[in-house]
């Protein structure tokens, strides 16, 4: 592509950038760097490319989070088999929404009783308590992701104990029986812009929109299929292939990210 791109540099983890004339330059943590036409931020909901370019555009806490849980499907417990086995099975209580179904095995492997059961359980939940759950058993904050093998035991409690409470048999037993549950923040993001000089913003990094639109690998596939035939358009101008390919994936991301807070606050709130 032409040489009159404009050059940014950007250093990972810091706020400094600048700006020249031959194409994009990025300076990653180890001191590398790479160089082309365009920069691409597709580095997820925690994009460190947004936070230095669109430091005023972060993702918000929904108000509530998930907990979740995999399970070898031979080791459901005998109700959570029956109840839950090859179904696609919902409960939703005050606050509470749970969800459940098979997904592929280590390895992707799709042979039955290789498969895992994967459930998804939505609780109301404030700012100070989502804190402490995503306060690791080592005392490290993991911000809005808490993987498996790391909630502390209290939590791991509370899991169990709620579940009996609020879920009926088959999910009791099914989240009763998960040795290592872990947990995620819902957080709602769609940014004003997804294009700056040279650098744009793909997939999670643009756009967050909840788990209940099934959505985030969809939008992140038509955000690349869309900027692949942008390019084509416009082979030798950047400029216009970016002009040309921002304001839909732009729309796109606004509208699934008010679509899933509609689906989420009516689940979750009661809200419509």
């Amino acid at each position: 592509m032409g040489t009159s791109a404009r050059k940014t540099t950007i250093r990972a983890k810091t706020t400094t950038y600048r700006l020249a004339k031959e194409g994009v330059t990025a300076w990653f943590e180890d001191g590398s760097h790479r160089q082309g036409d365009i920069l691409i931020g597709a580095d997820g909901n925690g994009s460190t490319v947004r936070q230095l370019l669109w430091p005023g555009e972060a993702p918000t806490y929904s108000g509530y989070i998930a907990w979740r849980g995999l399970i070898n499907e031979e080791q459901l417990p005998e109700r959570a088999y029956r109840d839950l086995h090859g179904n696609f099975a919902f409960a939703t209580n005050q606050g509470s929404h749970i969800l459940g179904y098979l997904v592929p095995g280590i390895n992707n492997d799709l042979r039955p009783g290789h498969r895992l059961y994967n459930w998804v359980w939505y609780r109301v939940t404030d700012d100070a308590t989502r804190e402490s759950i995503m306060t690791d058993k080592n005392g490290v904050m993991r911000g809005h992701s808490l993987p498996e093998g790391y909630i502390t035991q209290q939590w791991k409690n509370h899991v169990y104990e709620e579940a009996t409470r609020l879920l009926p048999p088959g999910f009791r037993e099914a989240v009763q029986a998960t040795k290592e549950p872990f947990a995620q923040s819902i957080r709602d993001l769609a940014v004003d812009g997804m294009v700056k000089d040279r650098v744009l913003l793909l997939g999670d990094a643009a756009s967050i929109p909840r788990p209940h639109t099934a959505a985030s690998t969809s939008k992140a596939a038509a955000n690349a299929l869309a900027l692949r035939q942008a390019f084509l358009t416009h082979p030798t101008d950047i400029a216009a292939a970016l002009r040309r390919w921002e304001p839909a994936q732009r729309h796109l991301g606004k509208y699934l990210r008010e679509t899933g807070m509609s689906m989420g606050n009516r689940l979750m709130f009661g809200n419509l």
